[in-house]
């Protein structure tokens, strides 16, 4: 062998110990960097639905004279649909349902609201009581917003929801003043339940197993 071709056999020795340094030792500190990251990941167990914010209570009332979108100041005397007077305790607006009259609480002095919503008999069984709850909703300017809370109750038989049977859960959800501004009832937003939590190598350990 020539000392051209000898230096030449060098060189590109050389070179190819350089490129393996650079690529094939930040790709195996990448790998266990990802690995002893899984065990502090976190893998939240969600079931995600539709929800409707709705008023935690409404009063029937008796007057039919009163219009859409009326404001009842606290402190006046009503009469309910029943013929009984009650005097009103807080700020309400008036609903007209179906030409009946109904008074639901004034949405911005609400600091936690009612949203409703439906969720599948094949997933009811992983839902309990006090569990967190997401609630996304789009504001004015249409970016989004996460309102937290809880799992207040669960129906206790299914109802049929668009030929599904459905069980019915109700959730409370914390909301500050800015949020009051631009909330209204009826308005529907992503529910997410969170049914449970793992760090991401339990997870992919879990589902491995449950593949075999």
């Amino acid at each position: 062998m020539s000392d051209q071709d000898l230096e030449s056999s060098k060189f590109y020795s050389y070179k190819f110990r350089n490129f393996s340094t650079m690529i094939i030792l930040p790709a195996f500190i990448l790998v266990i960097l990802l690995f002893l990251g899984s065990f502090f990941a976190v893998h939240e167990n969600v079931v995600n639905s539709m929800g409707v914010i709705t008023p935690d209570h409404v009063l029937s009332l008796q007057n039919r004279a009163y219009r859409e979108g009326q404001k009842l100041s606290k402190g006046i005397n009503l009469t309910l649909a029943n013929g009984k007077k009650r005097v009103l305790k807080d700020n309400a607006i008036v609903h007209l349902d179906n030409k009946d009259s109904v008074a639901m609480p004034d949405i911005k002095n609400r600091r936690k609201l009612r949203v409703v919503t439906y969720v599948p008999s094949s997933e009811v069984a992983v839902l309990n009581k006090g569990q967190q709850v997401r609630f996304q909703i789009e504001n004015k300017q249409g970016m989004s917003e996460i309102l937290n809370g809880k799992i207040i109750s669960i129906g206790t038989y299914p109802v049929q929801q668009k030929g599904m049977s459905m069980f019915e859960v109700e959730t409370m959800l914390k909301t500050t003043k800015s949020e009051r501004k631009f909330l209204r009832y009826g308005m529907q937003g992503k529910v997410s339940i969170i049914t449970g939590k793992a760090s991401y190598f339990n997870y992919i350990k879990s589902k491995l197993l449950n593949s075999k």
